[in-house]
């Protein structure tokens, strides 16, 4: 979701931008009176040689910008184009880690089935044991075997004990893996579906299939693509750009000596501006060509 913002921030560097500024100034300016008859304040009264002469004005203007690139020399397309591989190759990933999850999830619910079924057969080997190993002492006692055949039942049994507490270690060690990719324990599990329909014909056709689509593939398809429209881009740095501005505000006049002044609409200038603005690039030091060629090497 997050790469998916970056192809509409690329995209902006076709819109239009509109701006709102203002500004508001003070000014004050104090001049020595080095001779008399200067009426630095237009009072009708000569300065006295000595002072000074104390000059205050405001200003304030407002407008708004209006900007709209024209031609960019190929810049914004190419920006466009990375950062849409750029999402396509996130997908990909995205589509890799679902799949991988998935398969832990297979894997965790047929490691407890399996350990399950396990468990089981361990519990029945005991008690079939068990039994052998009643029946080997009672006829034992009657004298039809002999204390080796006990032994040897009794040996079976204990091997038979241990294997059941390793399944059950087993079971616990699934069940420990399952809760960890799934969130919870395991219940009742169902058998498994079968995958077969899932499985290709032979193994030419899952070489066809993993390579049409298989995500790691194809993120790294994309990602070349990237860094493609990436040369792309460093080689526009050298192309001229054009862009159109308008400009519409107002602006007021000085008021000397009355920095106070309140706002009269009436004596505001209003004004409006049509600019078209074209640059090209004569010498960058080096710096473009430079990243023509680490791009380039990026993309190889």
């Amino acid at each position: 979701r997050a790469l998916d913002e970056s192809y509409v921030q690329a995209r902006t560097g076709w819109r239009p931008t509109l701006s709102l500024g203002g500004a508001l100034s003070y000014n004050e300016v104090r001049t020595p009176k080095n001779a008399s008859g200067i009426d630095s304040n237009a009072d009708g009264i000569p300065d006295s040689f000595g002072s000074f002469g104390i000059r205050e004005a405001n200003q304030a203007r407002v407008g708004l910008t209006f900007n709209q690139p024209l031609w960019t020399g190929g810049r914004t397309a190419a920006a466009v184009n990375a950062a849409n591989a750029d999402v396509l190759a996130g997908r990909e990933n995205l589509r890799r880690v679902e799949s991988s999850v998935l398969v832990s999830v297979i894997q965790a619910y047929s490691d407890v089935r399996r350990d399950q079924q396990g468990l089981a057969i361990r519990q029945e080997n005991v008690k079939v044991l068990t039994r052998q190993l009643e029946e080997s002492q009672a006829r034992f006692d009657v004298g039809e075997v002999t204390r080796t055949d006990v032994a040897q039942s009794q040996a079976r049994l204990s091997q038979a004990q241990a294997l059941l507490q390793s399944a059950v270690a087993q079971l616990a060690i699934s069940r420990a893996a399952y809760a960890a990719v799934v969130g919870q324990n395991p219940g009742e599990l169902a058998p498994e579906p079968s995958l077969d329909y899932l499985m290709p014909d032979d193994p030419d056709l899952a070489y066809k299939v993993a390579e049409e689509h298989n995500p790691q593939l194809l993120a790294q398809q994309y990602a070349e693509q990237a860094s493609r429209a990436r040369v792309a881009g460093a080689r526009a740095e050298r192309m001229p750009s054009v862009s159109g501005q308008v400009t519409f505000g107002f602006q007021g006049p000085a008021y000397p000596n009355r920095p106070l002044e309140p706002f009269q609409s009436d004596l505001y200038t209003r004004g409006t501006t049509a600019t078209i603005n074209a640059s090209v690039p004569l010498f960058s030091g080096g710096l473009v060509s430079s990243r023509v060629r680490q791009a380039v090497e990026r993309n190889n």
